[in-house]
């Protein structure tokens, strides 16, 4: 599952969002990614057949791909651990979002090795002032 503890995130003062990835100690060692966009989760994006990542790819996916393992998307692609949990987390400084106020980021992650391995339900987070 993908979950974060938190469903809103202000645009004005910036800061830290954590998205948590767990998908059991069955899951220990497998690279897994975690993308986003503000178009839904519909159709989604496939990976293969049988497993498509709940997010609709669009700019924002592409922005934000080109962040991926920076400061500003850390552990966005990274092994899960012996417990088959990961987090990545997105750091955005104020006024960064400001544009995207009230629009709601979707968040899905996926697994893979040499083929797809899993995808997780679809998160949401909106933009607040």
């Amino acid at each position: 599952s993908l979950a974060s503890p938190v469903v809103q995130f202000s645009a004005s003062a910036g800061g830290s969002l954590d998205l948590d990835l767990n998908v059991g100690p069955g899951g220990a060692g497998i690279m897994y990614a975690v993308i986003g966009g503000i178009s839904g989760s519909v159709p989604g994006t496939v990976l293969a057949p049988g497993f498509t990542v709940p997010v609709a790819f669009d700019g924002l996916s592409s922005s934000l791909i080109s962040l991926i393992n920076t400061p500003f998307f850390v552990n966005a692609v990274a092994p899960l651990n012996a417990s088959g949990v990961g987090r990545a987390t997105l750091n955005m400084p104020p006024g960064i979002l400001s544009p995207l106020v009230f629009r709601s980021f979707t968040w899905g992650a996926f697994g893979l090795d040499s083929q797809p391995r899993f995808v997780t339900n679809p998160w949401t987070t909106v933009i607040v002032p």
